[in-house]
């Protein structure tokens, strides 16, 4: 700008204000926030047997994102488990984001050799920055309730225990 042009204290070697680097910001500490929410991936991962059983999980240990799980919950339907843990103010999906809407087993889980009971049982869960190893406990303690509801008034949980 022109000497005593009032535009000049914006100007900031040769970049105008509020032009930051977006990538360098998006990804500064990138590490770390991953650290973090493999950390919560991995508490729920450790602390969902004991909470739980009849969980297949369907994420690969090593390689995948460091805050996404799928896991299938034999004996009963993903949606209806995603609606009561809705009802509780916990948001999980049922479904990739590219299949959302779909009613179908997800073919993905189909091919590596799901039942399409156990596809339509599957849940994915997302943690995200400002989840806290106590939403993973409460997400944990809900999800069993949820669970043992479900499986209590379901027709093929109690003929694979033995039951009806």
């Amino acid at each position: 700008g022109c000497p005593g042009d009032p535009r000049d204290r914006l100007w900031h070697r040769q970049h105008r204000g509020g032009r930051q680097s977006f990538p360098e910001i998006a990804q500064r500490d990138i590490h770390t926030r991953y650290a973090y929410l493999k950390g919560l991936k991995d508490k729920f991962l450790r602390e969902l047997p004991s909470v739980l059983d009849e969980i297949l999980i369907n994420t690969h240990p090593e390689h995948s994102l460091p805050h996404v799980v799928s896991a299938s919950i034999k004996y009963v339907e993903g949606e209806s488990v995603m609606l009561m843990l809705d009802d509780e103010g916990i948001g999980v999906s049922t479904r990739s984001a590219c299949a959302t809407g779909s009613l179908r087993a997800s073919h993905v889980l189909l091919s590596i050799g799901l039942s399409h009971e156990d596809a339509q049982g599957t849940l994915v869960i997302a943690f995200g920055i400002d989840n806290t190893e106590a939403d993973v406990s409460r997400f944990l303690k809900s999800l069993k309730t949820v669970v043992t509801t479900l499986r209590d008034i379901s027709p093929l949980y109690k003929k694979a225990a033995g039951g009806a």
